[in-house]
């Protein structure tokens, strides 16, 4: 039996991390795998239940940016009580470099360090440490496993390292005539209704405020449009408060984190996340499943073009312009026809649901 510690920040169903890691899960379980988790924040979700049903679930308390002795403890514990053959961090930061130093020390054999994102050069304090700490990670870690090429390259640059894809089941995503009429009746929103839609977080990296600067430019062409924003995060206030400024709280709604959020792309016309960086994005993906024409950013990967449905636009050609693209983008008719297409490009967990289970075993093979 091959005994695995996963490293994530969490298991909230909407973290796309925490997805993709899913997604293979049942596999592992189902042959013969032995996994526990080993998460920094305690959030309750479907899958943080089906975890602790198949191994045990460790929870570090919080510290802020130092190496606290109630981290330690913790750590010490769980390394003193526990034997693993491979250590999977999915954390970043000084969590994820704390993790590795400590798995380094019990020298367990195998410690993979996983990007699913390039550097964060957003603001000075993110570009140290994301400087700092992905160069320990990456010096701690005997193994590199990345979601994309621009994910790898960029924090691993010329080490070897292997691309797991964030896979999703495009069955689930397909375009449904009835989610569509029951999620815009909830809203009271029109069939005739453009609705441009996001499923994102509410912080820096998701631009937020651009989204806002694009729609009401949108509106600007075609008055009869709302925006639907699907997700929670930390600048909820403040995306709030620009919405107001700009005189357009009006039409956008704010529905929070949802559990059938497959449903909601199926309400929507079009999608938009114009996010100033991306591992993949895999909400991409999920969205061209259901048939929607998306508009990112150049910072999102090419990876994501996976149908014709995906359009890149550069952030500094600014709002006007991807209103007008999206104005110019006409509405997807043959919206299940696309699902076809993403179960052709690789992302298909139903094709690729052992591609972990093969990567863990292939570790163990070569010795």
């Amino acid at each position: 039996m091959i005994r695995v510690l996963l490293v994530l920040k969490d298991l909230r169903v909407g973290n796309g991390i925490a997805s993709c890691i899913m997604n293979y899960y049942d596999f592992l379980i189902d042959n013969g795998f032995s996994i526990d988790f080993l998460l920094l924040q305690n959030i309750d979700s479907d899958y943080m239940n089906k975890a602790m049903q198949h191994g045990k679930v460790f929870v570090l308390p919080y510290s802020k940016m130092k190496y606290s002795k109630s981290v330690k403890k913790c750590l010490d514990s769980i390394f003193k009580n526990n034997k693993y053959d491979i250590i999977h961090v999915n954390a970043r930061g000084p969590y994820g470099a704390w993790i590795l130093k400590k798995a380094s020390k019990e020298e367990i054999k195998y410690r993979i360090y996983h990007s699913h994102n390039p550097k964060n050069n957003l603001t000075l304090k993110s570009t140290l440490n994301s400087f700092i700490y992905n160069r320990l990670c990456v010096k701690r870690a005997t193994h590199y496993l990345a979601c994309s090429k621009t994910a790898g390259n960029s924090i691993f640059g010329e080490r070897k390292y292997s691309i797991l894809k964030n896979c999703i089941d495009p069955e689930r995503f397909m375009y449904n005539s009835d989610h569509r009429l029951k999620i815009r009746r909830e809203l009271k929103i029109e069939e005739s209704t453009i609705v441009i839609g996001t499923v994102a977080r509410l912080d820096k990296q998701k631009n937020p405020l651009f989204v806002l600067d694009c729609f009401a430019e949108f509106l600007l062409i075609n008055n009869n449009a709302v925006l639907v924003w699907v997700g929670n995060g930390s600048m909820m206030d403040q995306v709030k408060e620009y919405a107001k400024a700009r005189n357009i709280d009006n039409k956008v709604y704010f529905v929070g984190v949802k559990k059938n959020v497959n449903e909601w792309y199926s309400m929507m016309d079009y999608f938009l996340l114009p996010s100033k960086f991306e591992g993949l994005g895999i909400v991409f993906i999920e969205a061209q499943a259901s048939g929607l024409p998306c508009f990112g950013s150049t910072a999102v990967p090419e990876d994501t073009e996976v149908t014709n449905l995906m359009h890149r636009l550069d952030i500094k050609s600014g709002a006007k312009v991807w209103a007008n693209a999206i104005a110019k983008c006409e509405k997807n008719v043959n919206r299940g026809e696309a699902v076809n297409q993403i179960k052709q490009s690789g992302y298909d967990i139903k094709n690729e649901y052992d591609a972990l289970a093969k990567y863990y075993n292939s570790l163990i093979e070569r010795g």
